[in-house]
């Protein structure tokens, strides 16, 4: 039996609780604002963010510094593969190279 409490739901039903804000079905951008800058329509957000507001630069390093560090450690464990090879998968000398191709694809 279904409690007394459940709704009837559909593909518009959320599925975690969450406090029912209004949903405005307005356009989303701007009408007279043809000078090639479309900006949001603002639905009376106090929080418009700063046009003037500069990049964050340490956030953008950061980024960059972890992408060119990235290579460096996946291929820094090629010289430590065939000894993990052979040591789990207790395989013959000859096979060893295979295996480690494999898991470099």
């Amino acid at each position: 039996m279904a409690p007394q409490d459940a709704q009837i739901s559909d593909e518009n039903t959320p599925l975690l609780a969450a406090p029912q804000l209004p949903i405005n079905e307005g356009p989303i951008i701007s009408e007279g604002e043809s000078n090639g800058n479309d900006t949001l329509a603002s639905n009376g957000d106090e929080g418009e963010e700063d046009p003037d507001k500069p990049l964050p630069k340490l956030q953008v390093f950061l980024l960059c510094y972890a992408r060119m560090i990235e290579p460096m450690a996946f291929f820094g464990i090629f010289p430590f593969l065939p000894k993990m090879i052979q040591q789990v998968g207790n395989l013959e000398e000859g096979d060893i190279g295979f295996y480690a191709g494999l898991i470099v694809c």
